[in-house]
């Protein structure tokens, strides 16, 4: 554990590895096991994952929000003796990955946004807790219910589009340290009020835009052509592929066919083409 922004205690994952550092930042639902693949992909890199708080093993207290997380970010790599670093983030953690080159841009070598980056349009009459419980409904299950062992529960999102090819072991390692508790009453280590808090502020297209025109280094936007559950619902459509390339000029883009918003780092194809890219771009 180390200390975050407050002094709240954050659980940081740390892969070691001679190359530089990679600083990864993980997901709304999801937890530093989701760069677990990707560390064994890239082996002679230092991976640094983050639980942000509100997930994982990492304080529950908030507040919550994009700049918290990046302060948080800040104060978990100074523990950690890393001064400069390519930051990754995936879905929301490309959000903060953003806030953070914004606040600490002397800190930041490169930018790799995984499926994330730009919120899509909120339809009008929509609030974001009408968006968030419509657009990630399977995701919240997880949080919703209890689970009788991890079998269930890998089982359960088996069933869906998202893992039609059933949960290969980086995506094992992922849902492994997802719950907590005892069987047969087991529960996701993730509070509500976190993704709730979290997810309004992903949606504040000026706050978030302005964070992309202050980066300066060059950002690599890998996009799962899948979407977001499976069924070809992108999440950096071409629309929000054009914004963030607007915005931040020195962008790669990258697709990863065959993978969607979760595959693209959770299963052994997709982390080892993110693993590809990554390791081309840092050249």
């Amino acid at each position: 554990m180390v200390p975050g922004a407050d002094g709240a205690e954050l659980a940081v994952a740390d892969w070691p590895g001679s190359r530089g550092a990679l600083v990864c930042v993980h997901g709304l639902t999801s937890h530093s096991r989701a760069f677990a693949g990707l560390a064994t992909e890239l082996r002679e890199h230092r991976i640094l994952a983050i639980d942000c708080r509100g997930r994982g093993q990492s304080s529950a207290k908030g507040p919550f929000g994009l700049t918290r997380h990046a302060d948080d970010l800040a104060a978990a790599i100074d523990s950690r003796g890393v001064e400069r670093a390519t930051v990754v983030g995936h879905s929301m953690g490309s959000y903060i990955a953003g806030a953070f080159a914004a606040r600490y841009p002397d800190r930041v070598e490169r930018l790799v946004f995984v499926d994330g980056g730009y919120p899509q349009d909120v339809p009008a009459g929509v609030t974001p807790d009408q968006l968030l419980d419509a657009s990630l409904a399977l995701y919240l299950t997880k949080l919703r219910r209890s689970w009788t062992n991890l079998n269930e529960y890998v089982a359960f999102y088996e069933q869906t589009p998202v893992y039609s090819n059933g949960v290969d072991i980086y995506g094992r390692a992922h849902f492994g340290y997802d719950l907590i508790g005892k069987e047969p009453e087991m529960r996701a280590r993730v509070s509500m009020e976190a993704v709730r808090d979290d997810w309004r502020e992903l949606l504040d297209r000026e706050a978030v835009g302005a964070r992309l025109e202050a980066v300066t280094v060059p950002l690599l936007l890998i996009r799962a052509p899948g979407g977001l559950t499976g069924t070809g619902d992108e999440v950096v459509t071409d629309h929000v592929r054009d914004i963030i390339t607007a915005k931040v000029p020195k962008t790669l883009v990258v697709d990863v066919p065959g993978t969607n918003h979760h595959t693209i780092l959770l299963s052994v194809p997709g982390a080892r083409a993110v693993a590809r890219a990554i390791e081309e771009f840092t050249r």
